[in-house]
């Protein structure tokens, strides 16, 4: 997890969707010292680069709760201060929610919507009190 403070508005998280999660691992900790840990009870897994690198992961939000994910590429997130004023905002800027505010088993929240260029962006937002969660549950 990175050690600084995130305010709404930040890129604060990539998702790198992997079709071979142990080849991902190996590719990404042999070129750039990457190091991963694997979340309980989801198929995901997180990618630190430092303690103060953006906390990305490798697989996508989206199929750690069994929807599809709306991407083909990298998946940026945002922050947001309000999330539900935010997926308002961006429909009435002329964005599109593809998948609404959406619990990660416990961790936090999670939505994707495409700007207006077509880009697919997300948003997330921790969980207030983080508890684990027992493999196998979600």
């Amino acid at each position: 997890m990175a050690k600084w403070t995130i305010s709404p508005g930040d890129w604060c998280h990539i998702d790198v969707p992997a079709r071979d999660r142990d080849q991902a691992r190996r590719f990404y900790g042999e070129v750039f010292g990457t190091h991963f840990e694997d979340y309980p009870g989801v198929e995901y897994t997180g990618v630190m680069t430092s303690k103060d690198g953006i906390e990305s992961g490798l697989g996508t939000l989206p199929e750690t709760v069994g929807l599809s994910s709306t991407g083909s590429g990298p998946v940026p997130y945002i922050r947001p201060a309000d999330f539900e004023a935010t997926l308002a905002a961006i429909e009435k800027a002329g964005g599109k929610v593809l998948i609404p505010r959406t619990d990660v088993a416990g961790f936090g929240w999670f939505a994707h919507f495409a700007d207006p260029d077509g880009n697919v962006i997300g948003l997330w937002e921790d969980a207030e009190a983080h508890e684990p969660v027992a493999a196998g549950s979600a």
